[in-house]
């Protein structure tokens, strides 16, 4: 499976470019810093609303600060609170899927009725109630996200786990006296990796557009650290006298979304079953 969904997505150029685009996005986030002339708060008012050059790629903002060098900086940001919300939607989604799919009856429904309250409950609004309550911060941030985004997840699993659980592969190590554990890590789980890589490529960048609508509303990260809610609420100010400083993080923030979509669009043809 896993080598003939690997070929189905090597035919898939536009995800390819895109996969390829998302690592260079992930060391650009994690590496760039080090190697920027620049900090994302250095302040210069001598060098305030300047357009791009050979001096400041990308411009500077109304304080003089290096526009790359917050984009760079706000792009680590969105990737930090993504991949952290999403591991807690991991854990969290498998742990209640694979457990309300596997053992069923009472627990089933019980977990079920939980997860249905959660996803009835407006997950933003979630959020916001949150952040207010435990203080603005990167961590608050991907915390709130991952406590609100892993319904859609356990239902997947769960779905999942009840089509395996009956396989023959399984009833064959119930026969072996393998152990509840054994079952669902060994038996089970890998054969459900394909749509959890699946979901996972499309939550990242839902992640990153909750972050920045949070920071939209002044619930983001909060100041100095830039992110691209933050940037693109403050370019909108200047839009018609200095459109670099809104153009810039719309045009990085869209292609970043962008890229994660087609990559994840990728995968899910990839492991599509009706086309293995």
């Amino acid at each position: 499976m896993w080598v003939r969904a690997w070929r189905k997505f090597l035919r898939n150029k536009l995800a390819v470019l895109s996969g390829i685009f998302v690592v260079l996005l992930i060391l650009t986030a994690f590496v760039g810093p080090f190697l920027l002339p620049y900090t994302y708060d250095g302040v210069d008012y001598a060098a305030v609303y300047q357009g791009p050059s050979l001096k400041h790629w990308f411009g500077t903002d109304e304080l003089g600060r290096d526009i790359l060098s917050r984009l760079v900086y706000s792009l680590r940001t969105a990737m930090t609170v993504a991949f952290g919300a999403e591991s807690i939607t991991l854990v969290a989604g498998v742990a209640v899927g694979a457990l309300a799919g596997y053992m069923g009856g009472r627990v089933d429904n019980l977990l079920m009725r939980f997860t249905d309250i959660m996803f009835a409950f407006p997950s933003f609004l979630f959020n916001v109630m949150l952040i207010a309550v435990m203080g603005r911060g990167m961590l608050t941030i991907f915390i709130a996200i991952g406590l609100t985004s892993w319904v859609g997840l356990a239902r997947l699993v769960r779905a999942e786990v009840l089509k395996i659980k009956s396989r023959e592969f399984v009833e064959a190590g119930h026969a072996m006296g393998a152990s509840h554990w054994d079952i669902v890590t060994r038996y089970i789980l890998p054969n459900v990796l394909g749509p959890i890589i699946v979901t996972m490529s499309f939550g990242v960048p839902g992640a990153m557009m909750t972050e920045s609508a949070l920071s939209l509303i002044g619930m983001g990260v909060a100041p100095p650290a830039p992110s691209f809610g933050a940037l693109i609420t403050a370019g909108q100010r200047f839009v018609l006298s200095y459109p670099h400083m809104l153009l810039w993080p719309a045009l990085i923030f869209a292609f970043t979304l962008l890229a994660f979509t087609w990559m994840g669009d990728g995968l899910r043809d990839a492991f599509d079953p009706r086309d293995q």
